[in-house]
């Protein structure tokens, strides 16, 4: 019986072997021919790269005693096709396996989507009253009616001056918007005042914030007009005087009735920290809602340059962020994953590089059987990182990530 060459079939006489006891029988250049024509004819039914090269392995064994220069360039030329032949070979191979990989993936993202979208046709089926994130009391439009922004708790009529500084500026006597500063520097120190809250900014800072260039009685004479024209405009609204003057200082009179969205939110991280330290999680919970739905956006985004507010801006940003990780924290410890992850996500909107939330949607997504989201999220920190920052995932990131994947769910981001 003959024994095949390794790694050839035996189907077919072109690739049958060359048994030992007719190698013995017959001449080098015989045993050469029936080793080509074997390999001939496996490679023409889709032989292994790897069973080639040991055949071509036992042709050099027997013609290179021979020292045929032509038939030793033969070889050798031989060889690089083959060596080409096998790294491309592999190549389809790495290319195969991934491409397993992806469909295998595809599948089940396309599952998660039909379990999804049957979930939501069930709501529609079901209608019902979706929750508000928070309780807001008295809500006032932004400029243009774009989104409703959470006002003052005694509702907007009720209140004689506010003023919407986080995001595009508002400000409001009586619910009704204020417009017509007379000029956008008179607009600026309106702006720089109530963002003080009631505390007082001398008139020499003031000169210095908004009049640098000018010379000192050229720029007291501006401030001077200037503190006329906001004075009278807010007196007409609401017949109050709403800006006091003692000591060389200026300063929003909080006696006439005022509230700023900025104080309010302050006041609202304060006291969920407070409660968190104490234990007392759902007035934590009550309190940070309430501050990150305040937030309504950076600091006065409409004066993105304004030097004052660029320092006070970042360090607003801070604390919501903070906040919202908070609250986001409070919110899957207590077993509302949908709601954690949409906070999660939310801060991610404001800053991509948050790497707290990205662990934490990324548990999320784990508790909810959406692995294939967890991958994605996973992604999205890492090209947020090195686009941004030129740094990679940190340990505890990646530590999450390889956890979750390996189906050990975790029910923190931290």
């Amino acid at each position: 019986m003959c024994v095949p060459a390794p790694g050839f079939s035996t189907a077919g006489k072109a690739s049958t072997g060359v048994g030992l006891s007719d190698a013995q029988m017959l001449t080098p250049g015989a045993q050469v021919g029936q080793l080509v024509e074997s390999l001939i004819a496996d490679l023409q039914s889709g032989g292994s790269a790897g069973a080639a090269a040991e055949l071509l392995d036992r042709v050099h064994a027997l013609l290179e005693p021979a020292g045929d220069p032509a038939m030793v360039a033969m070889l050798v030329a031989t060889d690089q096709i083959a060596a080409r032949w096998r790294c491309e070979a592999d190549q389809l191979e790495v290319y195969r396996r991934a491409q397993c990989r992806a469909v295998d993936s595809e599948s089940e993202t396309r599952r998660s989507l039909i379990t999804a979208l049957q979930a939501v046709a069930e709501l529609i089926r079901c209608p019902r009253d979706w929750p508000r994130a928070s309780p807001l009391d008295g809500e006032v439009q932004a400029s243009g009616g774009l989104h409703s922004r959470p006002g003052p708790s005694g509702g907007m009529a009720a209140c004689a001056l506010a003023a919407f500084l986080l995001g595009p500026c508002v400000i409001q006597c009586h619910g009704q918007v204020i417009e017509g500063w007379r000029g956008a520097k008179v607009a600026r120190v309106v702006r720089y005042l109530m963002f003080r809250s009631g505390r007082s900014a001398h008139r020499d800072m003031l000169i210095e914030t908004f009049w640098p260039e000018c010379d000192a009685e050229v720029a007291r004479r501006n401030l001077h007009q200037t503190m006329y024209l906001i004075r009278r405009v807010l007196r007409s609204r609401t017949g109050l005087e709403h800006i006091a003057y003692e000591n060389e200082a200026y300063a929003v009179d909080c006696r006439a009735g005022f509230w700023c969205d900025v104080e309010e939110f302050e006041a609202r991280v304060a006291a969920g920290r407070c409660a968190e330290r104490e234990g007392r999680a759902d007035e934590a919970i009550e309190e940070f809602e309430r501050g990150v739905a305040l937030y309504a956006d950076d600091l006065l985004e409409d004066l993105p340059y304004e030097d004052w507010a660029l320092t006070e801006r970042d360090r607003l940003r801070v604390t919501y962020l903070d906040c919202a990780n908070r609250l986001a924290e409070l919110r899957l410890a207590g077993g509302a994953v949908d709601v954690a992850l949409e906070i999660s996500q939310q801060v991610l909107r404001r800053e991509p590089c948050d790497e707290t939330a990205h662990r934490r949607a990324m548990s999320c997504y784990s508790l909810t059987g959406r692995r294939p989201l967890v991958v994605q999220q996973y992604r999205r920190c890492s090209s947020a990182l090195a686009d941004t920052l030129d740094l990679e995932p940190s340990k505890e990131t990646t530590d999450l990530y390889c956890s979750l994947v390996n189906g050990q769910l975790r029910t923190t981001g931290r």
